[in-house]
């Protein structure tokens, strides 16, 4: 099973210089070869010199070395070779349908360079909780590939991987990777059916339902009602207002400058905060949820990309525009995105599936006005924000906590019922083909203008 780790490490500032032109390097490349395929796009069909040339879905740079470009030799041949590696990768998974077509990377301080295990070696034994380990970068063999030793925190046990990246967010520096521990990973296929063998009750005791709100995040069937902590709240309210003057004074200041460039930081320094926090909490409340002992999780099947997108306008008569209800939504929208519906269900499942549970999407629609206890289900049930009282049965409960229980039943039903079949994953990869012949029939190699391979 591969487990992933990010460390954070402390280069020196000559050491800072030296990976931000590895940063930058790679990121030129990239963006070269994003611009070359979209000029052979555009003009292969047009113009009468490229007729027939054939879009170069290749991992070739060497032409982008020229006049101006001349700096990137002060970079390792692999970091070179990476970047243009790292454009295929994208490729392939637009390709594959996993994503969009690649597009240019920006330059906003931020960024990454991935490194092979040609340069650089681990300088520590066995990881212990909170000790600082080194990792020596850059290549003997030129004293101008080299970065020198670099200290970073270990909280985590890890193994020696094939490639890293070291990563600048927020002007922090830090280190990440792959390994794979060996163990091998429960199929999902398998796990779908051990549980569709036993009967639907019987399922519905080993089945937890959670449910997702803004008020609170995160509700299970067991009771457990999970939210950000209120002094950390707190914290993320004066972040926002922090955030607020900082941008102001970015509008105030000329672009580029000294004093424009540190207010960026300080925005960047100020939303990284509440990212951490935000992922702590999803973090934790995947643990909870997992932690419960239940082999099937349920949760409700939800469009959080639609829930949080923009109104369209609407527009009135005489050139003006109808109230779309956009400033009500804004408090909507940023109340779902704090929550951290997506990372909650994103790390439920990688850790789930390290432990052969099944994670599930139930139908959401009207669970919260289902009774969990007769089934009946009715406006009226949902008496307020957090009181919920069956009109048939009298049954009363917490509105959440009745919602999850509805979950659980419908996603033991489903799986019980044989309804659930796990997605195939889609997989992507780089490898070389075959160079095809460029005859066309016997004797001499002979290809005419508008003909390819």
């Amino acid at each position: 099973m591969m487990i992933g780790r990010r460390f954070r490490c402390y280069p020196t500032p000559a050491q800072q210089d030296k990976l931000r032109l590895w940063i930058r390097c790679q990121r030129f490349i990239y963006n070269s070869k994003v611009e070359e395929l979209d000029y052979f796009l555009k003009f292969s069909k047009f113009a009468l010199p490229l007729t027939g040339v054939a879009v170069p879905i290749d991992q070739k740079y060497s032409h982008f070395m020229g006049d101006g470009a001349e700096w990137l030799r002060k970079c390792p041949s692999d970091i070179r070779v990476f970047a243009a590696t790292n454009w295929m990768y994208a490729y392939r998974r637009f390709q594959t349908g996993l994503s969009a077509r690649p597009r240019r990377h920006k330059d906003k301080g931020n960024g990454s360079v991935w490194i092979s295990s040609r340069l650089f070696r681990f300088e520590a034994g066995e990881a212990k909780n909170g000790s600082f380990h080194t990792i020596w970068v850059g290549r003997p063999r030129n004293p101008e590939h080299v970065v020198g030793h670099i200290p970073f925190r270990a909280h985590l046990d890890y193994q020696i991987p094939k490639s890293v990246h070291l990563v600048r967010e927020a002007g922090k520096w830090y280190l990440t990777f792959a390994f794979d521990d060996g163990l091998q990973i429960p199929d999902e296929a398998e796990t779908v059916e051990w549980l569709a063998g036993f009967g639907e009750d019987e399922l519905l005791q080993k089945a937890i339902g959670v449910d997702r709100g803004v008020v609170t995040p995160v509700v299970t069937s067991e009771g457990a009602f999970l939210e950000i902590p209120p002094d950390q709240k707190e914290s993320m309210k004066r972040d926002e207002a922090k955030m607020k003057r900082w941008k102001r004074r970015i509008r105030r200041r000329k672009p580029g400058s000294a004093n424009w460039r540190k207010a960026c930081d300080q925005v960047a320094k100020t939303a990284s905060h509440a990212k951490n926090v935000r992922n702590d909490f999803a973090h934790k409340a995947s643990r909870s949820i997992v932690n419960a002992g239940k082999p099937l999780i349920v949760f409700e099947d939800l469009r959080i990309p639609n829930m949080v997108k923009r109104p369209a306008p609407a527009p009135g008569t005489n050139g003006r525009w109808l109230p779309n209800g956009a400033s009500q939504k804004k408090g909507l929208t940023r109340g779902i995105l704090d929550s951290s519906w997506g990372r909650i269900d994103k790390y439920t499942r990688q850790k789930a599936l390290a432990k052969g549970m099944l994670c599930v999407k139930a139908q959401p629609r009207y669970s919260s006005q289902e009774c969990s206890k007769c089934g009946h289900v009715q406006t009226e049930n949902r008496v307020s924000q957090d009181t919920f009282q069956c009109q048939v049965c009298s049954y009363e409960s917490n509105a959440d906590l009745n919602a999850a229980k509805v979950l659980a039943k419908r996603g033991a039903a489903m799986v019980a019922n044989e309804g659930y079949s796990p997605k195939k994953r889609k997989r992507y990869g780089v490898c070389r083909k075959k160079k095809k012949s460029k005859e066309l029939g016997p004797g001499r190699p002979e290809v005419t203008l508008g003909e390819s391979e």
